[in-house]
């Protein structure tokens, strides 16, 4: 009984933890540099993580898009 009350009790708080991370706005990565291009609605934000090279030539980035109503 006692066993199972303390990951209940666990569990509460890894969720009531996580919620007030994800509330704060940060982000797992970075937003990067506004992007120039007019291909889209909104702002969109890039951010190159990793770059292609000899070994695996893909390069990764991330994309953040910001959806404002433009009037």
């Amino acid at each position: 009984m006692r066993t199972t009350f303390q990951i209940i009790a666990f569990a509460v708080v890894l969720v009531f933890g996580f919620q007030s991370q994800a509330q704060t706005g940060d982000t797992i990565f970075p937003k990067g540099e506004l992007s120039a291009t007019r291909n889209h609605t909104g702002n969109v934000w890039l951010k190159e993580l990793n770059t292609g090279d000899s070994t695996f030539d893909y390069a990764i980035a991330v994309a953040t898009f910001d959806f404002t109503k433009e009037m």
